[in-house]
């Protein structure tokens, strides 16, 4: 089984090793709604019970993956994608997946500014750059005044390739 998942840049400038091509990682994931997203699909999830049953969100599953869903079951997107956590947001009930990486794309996100110095994603407005190995840093200054549009390094986009000896039953 293949699959996209993205890590966080933030994740990889405090402490994660940065992935490369080749490498085995483990991570549990959470699925977020974020249909027009690096990494989007459609999946087909059952909630599935944990003990203890974590707060506030669901365990789901789609057969040989596992994520973690920070909402209801009413709620819950067809269309979404799959976020690495290496930093223990996702509870500890949610499996995590072992898989080998495919390949490694940095994403270059365009955010609109809504402030003097805030900015937000646009949705759908991303590139990306493919890398064997993830960049150890992601930020950059930049000069002169805010931009009305802002692109960024935000992370990597992985494509794994789930290691099928280490998915629960």
């Amino acid at each position: 089984m293949e699959i996209d998942v993205f890590l966080g840049g933030w994740q990889i400038e405090c402490c994660t090793p940065p992935p490369g091509e080749g490498d085995v990682v483990s991570w549990r994931l959470e699925w977020v709604d974020d249909p027009a997203g690096p990494g989007a699909h459609e999946a087909r999830w059952r909630a599935v019970p944990a003990a203890p049953p974590p707060a506030d969100g669901l365990v789901l599953d789609d057969g040989a993956l596992h994520a973690w869903w920070n909402g209801s079951a009413g709620d819950l997107p067809l269309r979404g994608r799959l976020l690495a956590d290496d930093h223990d947001q996702v509870p500890e009930q949610v499996p995590p997946v072992t898989g080998t990486v495919l390949s490694v794309r940095v994403v270059e996100q365009a955010h609109s500014r809504t402030g003097m110095r805030r900015y937000e994603p646009l949705a759908g407005a991303y590139s990306l750059r493919p890398v064997p190995r993830s960049p150890r840093w992601f930020t950059s200054d930049r000069s002169g005044p805010p931009p009305e549009v802002l692109r960024k390094d935000s992370g990597v986009l992985l494509g794994l390739r789930i290691d099928l000896e280490h998915v629960p039953r």
